[in-house]
């Protein structure tokens, strides 16, 4: 025959494509980018071809060629050797992904950590950075016109009452305030009452606990930012990082140094752009170690048909020699729990299917005998058998986004980084485009926003707007990778 036929080729994005290629002939294959074009010609023609030419060689000759996986299709006949001159994406780092190779990934890193804002997942609330300044200015605004002591709460106290307050009048700390706000002179105090507050004070019950009164004032314009500033670190270095600010009305307000929550007191890590990477130790997710999925056993592939008994041999590893061992002990097993091992798998009841593979008394499971295999990963044959009733699915810890929780609390517009990656570069040109930032947040990021609009827009000026930050490089097909 004069022409090569091929029937049901399904590698990649092909589906069941059947078609006749003339010998001797030039033919052009076309088609929109990703359609199958290079899967058809180069990893089902030239693959098949390759494979029949280096099966006919030598077992010598054969370690100095490309050995190439057999292709998914059910037929082609008539193929001759087959050489490959080929243009095409070569990434195959699982790691890799559209949003990092095109470095925009790197922008919104960027842009997250100069003006992205933690939100507090236990509280719903935003937590501003507790900086000395930061700090005195919201007293200054959220006690504008009212007289306000400001107490820091005792980190460490003597178990002496006597020896407490000596140990505070040399310091230079004669008041304190008791819980019901009132300022209490320490020089004064009878020795019973010294002890009453000496006992409030050790106590973990905070709301009510006696404070180190650092400084009284009205705050608002009268008082000037220094003093308030000035009182705001005294307080920090006395309570460990903790102001307390309280008013006229007795309503106590913490303060904290650093990230962290006013609502529960719950701390953060400082936004900082390795945060933000699933390629950094430093963001990555612990689960899946920025990978954005997990490896697990593929039921389906172990007992791929359920319409088998177990005695008939359902479970497909113990038909190997090795599983025959764990075979007489699953029968064994089934005996003692009274499960009919001559009865079709699907027709057990779910409780025994989930015991054949999670185990329970006298027998491991499908799973204890993969993880003893895990254990014997050393042994090219164990790595082989995990492999090949291995699946991966999405990781239950970040989603799939492959980043650490505290990544995915700070966010610009309501977005996280995570959402940010699931946005198509056409999504994420939109919502550039309509970012509302305050003054101070468009100083801080102007020239970062200019940047990583063009790189958006020339991205979706290619032709690439329909593709999401989150897509892996090695899924792309030649003419998108070139791109």
């Amino acid at each position: 025959m004069d022409e090569i036929l091929i029937q049901n080729a399904r590698s990649h994005n092909l589906r069941g494509v059947s078609c006749r290629i003339p010998l001797g002939s030039l033919t052009v294959i076309t088609g929109v980018s990703g359609s199958g074009k290079s899967t058809l010609a180069f990893d089902t023609l030239y693959a098949e071809g390759q494979r029949r030419y280096v099966t006919s060689l030598s077992t010598y000759a054969r370690q100095f060629l490309e050995r190439l996986p057999r292709p998914e299709v059910d037929f082609i006949s008539n193929l001759p050797p087959a050489i490959a001159i080929e243009r095409r994406n070569r990434i195959t780092n699982a790691r890799s992904t559209v949003g990092t190779a095109t470095e925009i990934q790197d922008h919104l890193r960027l842009l997250l950590a100069k003006i992205g804002e933690t939100q507090c997942p236990d509280c719903e609330q935003r937590v501003l950075s507790g900086t000395v300044e930061s700090v005195a200015a919201r007293i200054a605004q959220r006690f504008a016109g009212l007289r306000v002591s400001l107490g820091a709460p005792f980190a460490a106290l003597p178990d002496d009452a006597e020896v407490w307050r000596a140990a505070l009048l040399r310091d230079g700390h004669g008041r304190i305030l008791d819980g019901a706000g009132r300022v209490v002179d320490l020089g004064e105090l009878a020795p019973r009452a010294l002890g009453s507050l000496h006992r409030a004070a050790r106590s973990r019950r905070r709301g009510l606990a006696p404070l180190l009164l650092v400084d009284r004032f009205a705050a608002g314009e009268g008082t000037p930012p220094a003093r308030i500033a000035e009182a705001v670190a005294r307080a920090f270095a006395r309570g460990e990082g903790v102001c307390i600010a309280i008013d006229e009305a007795g309503l106590r307000v913490a303060f904290r140094r650093g990230l962290a929550c006013e609502g529960c007191a719950r701390s953060f890590v400082p936004p900082e752009p390795a945060l933000f990477s699933f390629n950094s130790s430093r963001g990555a997710c612990p689960e899946c170690e920025g990978f954005g999925r997990v490896a697990g056993l593929d039921r389906e592939r172990v007992l791929p048909d359920p319409d088998l008994s177990l005695a008939a041999g359902a479970i497909v590893p113990s038909r190997t020699p090795r599983g025959q061992r764990w075979q007489r002990r699953l029968m064994l097993a089934c005996q003692d729990a009274a499960l009919a091992v001559d009865r079709p798998v699907r027709e057990l009841e779910p409780a025994e299917r989930e015991w054949i593979f999670e185990g329970g008394r006298g027998w491991p499971g499908v799973r204890g005998y993969f993880d003893r295999l895990e254990r014997k990963r050393y042994k090219v044959a164990a790595r082989v058998l995990i492999a090949r009733y291995r699946s991966y699915t999405p990781c239950g810890a970040c989603g799939g986004t492959r980043l650490r929780p505290e990544a995915l609390q700070v966010r610009i517009d309501g977005l996280h980084a995570g959402d940010l990656a699931r946005l198509t570069l056409a999504g994420l040109l939109t919502w550039i485009d309509g970012l509302a930032l305050a003054a101070g947040e468009r100083e801080r990021a102007g020239r970062l926003l200019a940047e990583l609009r063009s790189r958006v827009a020339t991205a979706n000026a290619v032709g690439l707007g329909y593709m999401t930050l989150d897509r892996a490089m090695r899924t792309l097909s030649g003419g998108e990778a070139q791109r």
